[in-house]
């Protein structure tokens, strides 16, 4: 049956929410126009119909939703860009995608002015993805040249890909970095505790080379605001990201950290705040 939405061209704000495929191909997002500014849509849509959502409604301020190619028409023409002005926050639940499509897709985006990104890839996607290949995310983070924020939930990632990842958002003027989630409430930690896939993360990527004969570039270096749940690393570690990323006269270019939240699934090893006062 199809669906039936009332045209509201006044109307700011949308959220949809459904199972899955149940409006693929059936939203009237014309109806809607440049007056829509927030948009959420936990329904599977796929690159057509987000095309579609971004050239009718070229005011968006804030926007969630599921790509998923279930019905990709193969061949899909990108040509031209999609100009989005306005937009700020973008979330990203990506489902199963061909992967030139996305590249193709995330390049014909314009998002002067994004500063956050939440984004959480399927692990299908993640595993079929040449470890030297940057993921097509970062095609798009590299055209938010304003990109402050990114949460990223990993899955099943090889490891490369990430660093790829947080390797292109060096090159903006990225603040906030948010691995998995903000940290919860310690009672909400235990599900957490057997997903391997969360391992995929290495806060040592981030750390500071001490040697100044090194031509390796730091990753991050405007980092200021560090969150991790749940965090798998040694406290040695994050003893050693911490200090290093305090002072910015420690290297060249990195921004000093202001503020650092990790939720742990195990005892504390080392009294972190009392080393480093």
């Amino acid at each position: 049956m199809p669906l039936v939405l009332l045209g509201a061209p006044q109307v700011h704000k949308l959220s949809l929410v459904g199972g899955p495929y149940e409006l693929a191909g059936m939203v009237p997002y014309p109806l809607f126009g440049c007056q829509l500014t927030q948009f959420s849509c936990l329904l599977s849509v796929n690159f057509a119909e987000t095309l579609m959502l971004f050239k009718a409604c070229t005011n968006l301020i804030h926007c969630q939703i599921f790509i998923e190619d279930h019905v990709q028409p193969r061949g899909l023409n990108f040509s031209g860009r999609t100009f989005l002005p306005q937009l700020l926050s973008l979330s990203l639940l990506e489902g199963y995608l061909n992967l030139d499509e996305s590249r193709e897709f995330y390049s014909s985006i314009d998002t002067p002015h994004l500063k956050y990104i939440q984004y959480t890839p399927h692990n299908y996607v993640l595993r079929s993805l040449d470890p030297d290949a940057p993921p097509p995310i970062v095609t798009l983070i590299q055209r938010a040249p304003e990109l402050s924020k990114l949460t990223i939930t990993p899955r099943t990632f090889a490891p490369a890909a990430l660093r790829k990842i947080l390797e292109a958002a060096s090159l903006t003027c990225f603040k906030h970095l948010v691995i998995l989630q903000e940290p919860l409430d310690p009672s909400t930690r235990r599900r957490y505790e057997s997903r391997s896939y969360f391992r995929v993360f290495d806060l040592r990527w981030l750390l500071v080379n001490a040697d100044p004969g090194s031509e390796s570039s730091v990753i991050l270096p405007h980092l200021e605001v560090f969150d991790w749940s749940p965090g798998l690393v040694p406290d040695k570690t994050v003893l050693q990201f911490i200090i290093q990323r305090m002072n910015p006269l420690s290297a060249s270019g990195v921004a000093a950290l202001k503020r650092v939240r990790i939720m742990f699934a195990r005892g504390q090893e080392i009294d972190i705040l009392e080393e480093v006062k």
